[in-house]
C-alpha cells in the first residue's frame, strides 16, 4: 500500500529530511528478502549540489504514517551520490535493506521515504522534482524460493522548488569616476518568488 499524499506541496533548497510518501510493505505467506526499490527522477535532480542530496527509506515504529518524526523512526537505508554506485542522473536504486532482510511472514511494516536536498537548486517558474517508481520494474522482493514478486503499485509525483530568482542583472554605475563621498547606484536586479504560499 503507498500513500504519496504525505508529499509537501512545494521544496525549498537545502531542506533536509522531507519525507515523500509512505508506504506498507507485508509479507503474504511467506518471507521476502533481497528488496530492490528504484527511483526515477525524469528531470534529472540526482546530481550535484543542485538537487537531491541524499535518500533514505526509514521504518515508522508506530506503523501509522500519520505524521513523520524522525526521532520515531528507524534506517533501513540511506544513500548518497558519494556512497552509491547506483546513482545516476535519473535513476537512483536502493537495494541494501539490512534491518528488513528478511521480512518475516505474515510482518508489516510502514516506510517513509525521506529525502535530502542540496542548497543549490536553481529554483525557476517550472522546475520540479520528479519521483517514479514503475511498478514491479521498480520495486520488488523475493520470496524463501526465489520467486520475483511485485510489492507496490505505480507512482509519479511532480512537485515544484519554491524560491526566489534573481534576473536581469545590470551594471548601471557608468563610466564617471566619483570620490568617497558620493553614493552611486551600482546594480539594478529584479526578484522574483516562484510557488509562493
Amino acid at each position: 500500500n503507498l500513500f504519496p499524499d504525505k508529499a509537501p506541496s512545494y521544496i525549498f533548497p537545502g531542506s533536509l529530511e522531507i519525507p515523500l510518501a509512505f508506504f506498507t510493505v507485508e509479507a503474504k505467506g511467506d518471507d521476502l528478502t533481497n528488496f530492490v526499490l528504484k527511483i526515477s527522477d525524469s528531470y534529472g535532480n540526482f546530481v550535484g549540489s543542485e538537487g537531491v542530496k541524499g535518500i533514505k527509506l526509514k521504518e515508522d515504529l508506530n506503523l501509522s504514517g500519520t505524521a513523520y518524526s524522525s526521532s520515531l523512526t528507524n534506517t533501513i537505508e540511506s544513500i548518497t551520490q558519494e556512497t552509491n554506485n547506483a546513482w545516476s542522473e535519473i535513476l537512483v536504486t536502493l537495494n541494501n535493506w539490512k534491518s528488513l532482510d528478511p521480512l518475516a511472514k505474515d510482518s508489516q511494516k510502514g516506510i517513509w521515504l525521506v529525502y535530502d536536498f542540496g542548497e543549490d537548486i536553481v529554483v525557476s517558474s517550472d522546475s520540479r522534482l520528479n519521483v517514479t517508481i514503475a511498478g514491479d520494474s521498480d520495486f520488488y522482493a523475493q520470496t524463501s524460493q526465489s520467486n520475483q514478486i511485485i510489492v507496490t503499485p505505480n507512482i509519479n509525483l511532480s512537485i515544484p522548488f519554491a524560491g526566489i530568482e534573481i534576473t536581469d542583472i545590470t551594471n548601471i554605475a557608468g563610466d564617471e569616476v566619483y570620490d568617497r563621498n558620493t553614493s552611486i547606484p551600482l546594480l539594478s536586479f529584479k526578484l522574483r518568488a516562484h510557488q509562493a504560499p
